[in-house]
């Protein structure tokens, strides 16, 4: 994983109650694979096939990069701790 992407999680856990978990070797797994289904996806829509065939051969390939989003999306986060509560309550003005 990119340091710079360790050093945004570690900023942005400051901010949000809950952080991505980028550092869960599970979580770099999904990326490469996602890495992997998106360089299948450029290769055939580079392919000379006609463009069905084309289509019919993205739709595993898009249906596999979902589920890896899916998977990466419902993985557990970090919780960071970071919940602020305003200290006003909101008034109606007329």
């Amino acid at each position: 994983m990119c340091h710079k992407c360790e050093q945004t999680n570690r900023t942005t856990a400051r901010i949000f109650p809950a952080v991505l978990d980028v550092e869960n070797p599970e979580f770099k797994r999904k990326l490469d694979r996602m890495v992997e289904i998106n360089t299948k996806l450029i290769a055939v829509s580079e392919s000379d096939e006609i463009p069905l065939v084309k289509n019919f051969k993205k739709i595993p390939l898009i249906a596999a990069l979902a589920s890896e989003l899916l998977a990466a999306y419902l993985m557990k986060p970090i919780e960071s701790g970071s919940v602020d509560f305003a200290e006003f309550e909101p008034q109606l003005t007329y």
